[in-house]
């Protein structure tokens, strides 16, 4: 007889706010399972577990007909049941509703929440609460891990919101249940039980992100939050070379030869594997980056970019918890759970046969809620697979959804940062074809259709954008030099109004006509520093266009070229635009690498003196002029810099900006932009 397994909302734990429905349903239960203090009040046959994996396998050696697994207030918000469903395949599983946190605590408090934002803090980034509190006029806090109650009001306070009413509830429905009013300031310095919640009231909120003298972005209210179905799952990875960029695109490749309609994504703020997935496998790619950008902007940039399509694909980032510093924030695992994308994870089989087991145990139990739903084995072969995969199914109650065999020739080798040419995709794509061949063998792809399938649909923001009155036209540099750009900076451009008109520095003498403003993006301008420096007569145009005024964002390679003279490979010194009054040297090591932090220390043509962006930078070149336009630090508190030229009409430095998560600094190049064209705004 096939065992069922109800899930049963508990309500806030108490046995008060138990519903009748949860309490008949534990009556008829021969095994309950779950937290200990949910535990306590029945007499039942009973095992304490906290964590999912534990809790399959007590339902798995337990041979009752009846299960019931235990969860605090309802299974259907900021709940464990929706993991723990997906888990349990090849069993009849039934939910019973339970009293929210956010249900009770308003009626204890006489408050509404059908007009509240509702926002979990588990494993988030205390500044983005802050800036939902700032948003909306009233926010529901789930507190949890390093955001407690009072470190998030702190959060609070350095955005500059003071004097909010804040209401921490802790404890709720039972004995112990205690709730504090009080303001950011009042409630700072108190200790709050970890698993609290919180009520924000912003009276002053009006809808708007302020972004610089009196422009703003509107943001659409809580009430018409979007729902997208987004079909997905992540391939994540052990550790960087653990396979996950193979086997991404060898999916992929496979999806596509299906006929599936795929989105690709990468997590991070790499721009290699997005060239990579678009144009050897022909799906479309973007990155989706928890550092660059807000949690917000995150989920509406993937159901945007998403939408129309079968199937998306997100490749993670190094190893799957792998964040800043020693944290998960920016993680492959905080962009899973953020996003509520299943993940797959990559481990590397060979050499290991008992010990996978316990790998895949610890990226199990590292944190709760980390929405690993299988596994993918690289590297093993077809009789060790079947032993492997019967392990770790048996140990970690984890599915294992197939391998990919060593294939010699299909070898991807690691490069630095290298273009790909060519003659090399199409080597690629045999390579990549024979691949996805393969994997449509050896691993469960309907599967893996299947559990993408089963993530909800990503919930979202609309928001509109200012527009100029008028198209203006951007010039941008797109050649085998200049290649590094975040196509979602250029789609935000163009619905303000920039209409973007490509041209080569290697082969065109002059920039497009009636050109308002210029873009040198990032690239590999010292592989052909010999001949961006012979084409003098355009070189000495955009020297003319910047020094009177045109505005210009030159990142990197291109913030490079703009030096009066670059370094090539070789060492050897070209001349160059001479905008920049210094050198470009090659050296012999990484330079700078990673996330940075940017303060403007004075007006300029993105942000205002004392606005912050967030920018990433990758490079082996150098400069003896950097900039002094703003100061740079390395989070999550590293030495301060001065970096960046900034002027007026000029951007010019190694970080690149993700101005999707930067509107305000994409508006006031638009802005200025279109007033170098002499446009009304």
């Amino acid at each position: 007889m096939k065992q069922r397994v109800t899930i049963i909302g508990c309500g806030m734990g108490g046995e008060k706010t138990l519903t009748g429905e949860a309490r008949q349903a534990i009556e008829g239960c021969g095994l309950l399972l779950g937290a200990p203090r949910l535990l306590e009040p029945y007499r039942i046959a009973k095992e304490p577990c906290l964590r999912n994996e534990e809790i399959v396998r007590g339902i798995r050696k337990s041979d009752a007909r009846e299960i019931g697994v235990l969860v605090s207030g309802d299974p259907g918000f900021f709940s464990a049941a929706k993991k723990l469903t997906a888990l349990l395949y090849g069993y009849e599983v039934r939910v019973v509703s339970g009293v929210s946190s956010l249900s009770y605590f308003c009626a204890r408090l006489g408050e509404s929440w059908d007009d509240a934002y509702v926002v979990s803090a588990h494993g988030r980034d205390g500044v983005h609460i802050a800036r939902a509190v700032a948003t909306h006029e009233k926010t529901f806090i789930l507190t949890g891990g390093e955001n407690s109650a009072a470190a998030i009001c702190g959060r609070i306070l350095e955005c500059g919101l003071t004097g909010l009413p804040v209401t921490v509830g802790e404890n709720l429905s039972y004995e112990s249940e205690k709730i504090t009013r009080g303001t950011p300031e009042e409630l700072r310095g108190l200790e709050f039980d970890s698993l609290s919640v919180m009520l924000v009231e912003n009276p002053a909120t009006n809808a708007f992100n302020e972004m610089d003298s009196g422009d703003a972005i509107r943001k659409k209210p809580s009430a018409s939050a979007k729902r997208a179905p987004v079909p997905r799952l992540m391939i994540a990875g052990v550790s960087s070379g653990s396979g996950k960029t193979t086997v991404t695109c060898a999916l992929l490749a496979e999806l596509v030869r299906r006929g599936y309609k795929t989105a690709a994504f990468k997590c991070g703020p790499d721009y290699i594997d997005p060239m990579f997935h678009s144009e050897v496998t022909g799906a479309r790619a973007r990155n989706l980056d928890l550092f660059l950008s807000d949690e917000e902007t995150a989920r509406r940039l993937l159901a945007q970019n998403a939408a129309g399509c079968d199937i998306t694909v997100i490749e993670g980032v190094m190893g799957y918890y792998d964040g800043l510093a020693t944290g998960t924030r920016a993680s492959a695992c905080h962009v899973a759970r953020t996003t509520g994308t299943p993940a797959v994870l990559v481990v590397d089989g060979k050499g290991m046969s008992a010990s996978i087991a316990a790998v895949v145990t610890g990226f199990l139990r590292l944190r709760e809620g980390n929405n690993i739903r299988g596994v993918l084995l690289n590297r093993v072969s077809a009789g060790a697979y079947l032993a492997l995969k019967e392990l770790i199914e048996r140990e970690t109650a984890v599915k294992v959804y197939g391998y990919l065999p060593v294939l010699k020739e299909c070898g991807i080798a690691s490069r630095h940062l290298g273009l790909v040419t060519a003659a090399e995709v199409r080597g690629l794509k045999q390579k990549l074809d024979t691949l996805a061949r393969e994997l449509g063998k050896t691993v469960e792809v309907d599967a893996l259709v299947e559990l993408a399938g089963q993530a909800p649909p990503v919930e979202y923001c609309a928001q509109e954008f200012p527009r100029l009155d008028k198209p203006v036209k951007v010039a941008i540099a797109r050649d085998h030099a200049f290649c590094f750009y975040y196509q979602d900076n250029l789609d935000l451009l163009g619905q303000m109004g920039i209409q973007l008109v490509p041209f080569s520095p290697l082969c065109d003498t002059a920039l497009p006509e009636g050109a308002s403003g210029l873009l040198l993006g990032g690239g590999y301008p010292e592989l052909y520093a010999k001949q961006l420096s012979g084409n003098a007569g355009l070189l000495a145009a955009i020297r003319q266009k910047i020094t009177g005024g045109l505005p210009c964002v030159a990142e990197c390679g291109g913030f490079m070229y703009l030096h009066e003279s670059m370094e090539d490979g070789e060492g050897v010194p070209y001349p160059m635009a001479g905008v920049v009054r210094g050198r470009c040297v090659k050296t012999d090591k990484l330079n700078h690498f990673g996330y940075i932090e940017l303060t403007a220390k004075k007006d300029g043509l993105l942000h205002k003196a004392g606005q912050a962006a967030r920018a990433h930078e990758f490079h082996y070149w150098q400069s003896d002029a950097a900039g002094d336009g703003y100061a740079a630090q390395k989070p999550p508190r590293g030495q301060s810099r001065d970096y960046v030229h900034s002027t007026d009409t000029l951007y010019a430095g190694f970080p690149h900006l993700y101005l999707a998560a930067d509107i305000g600094a994409a508006w006031r190049f638009a802005r200025a932009c279109a007033a170098y064209a002499g446009g009304k705004i």
